[in-house]
């Protein structure tokens, strides 16, 4: 007798029974979940941000402000017009407010500016408006708001002359 599943199935007193083939799709359905999860995100982060989009608020982060610079002060050491307490930072309470762990961020720009820095490339904006999107993803907040955050803060230090990233940050 063959049964109506098909091949990868036989009929039992008690209806269909398993031939293995459904316990090796569910091995691999949690690496492959976890692999679209990953690819969803980089796309996100890789598109245009929605005109609707709002960043974060950001101050400067001398003064009252604080907070978590915007990009990586490190990545300006010496460039002409970087001023680090000029430069604009997401200060602790919106930080708090947008449900974002400032450790997070500061140990995902750690390694990612690692990762690029193998590369043995010259950082340019678009790579630090890359990794800079990714850390505040990986810290809670969500992309279209990290993606807005860093250009408005790109934005800022290119209006204040800052012709580029001079260093890859914790790369010695």
């Amino acid at each position: 007798m063959v049964c109506a599943l098909g091949a990868h199935s036989g009929c039992g007193l008690f209806g269909p029974q398993s031939m293995g083939i459904e316990f090796d799709i569910a091995l691999g359905a949690g690496a492959l979940r976890q692999l679209a999860k990953a690819a969803l995100r980089k796309a996100l982060i890789k598109s245009p941000t929605s005109i609707t989009s709002r960043g974060a608020a950001l101050k400067p982060y001398g003064g009252p402000g604080g907070g978590h610079h915007i990009p990586a002060k490190s990545a300006f050491s010496g460039a002409r017009g970087y001023d680090a307490k000029a430069a604009l930072a997401i200060p602790p309470e919106e930080l708090g407010k947008l449900g974002v762990t400032h450790s997070t961020v500061t140990g995902a720009q750690q390694t990612l500016y690692r990762e690029f820095a193998k590369t043995g490339k010259q950082l340019t904006w678009e790579v630090v408006e890359t990794i800079e999107t990714e850390s505040l993803v990986r810290g809670g907040l969500d992309p279209d708001t990290a993606r807005a955050t860093v250009k408005q803060a790109i934005d800022a230090l290119k209006k204040a002359g800052v012709p580029g990233p001079t260093r890859v940050p914790w790369s010695d």
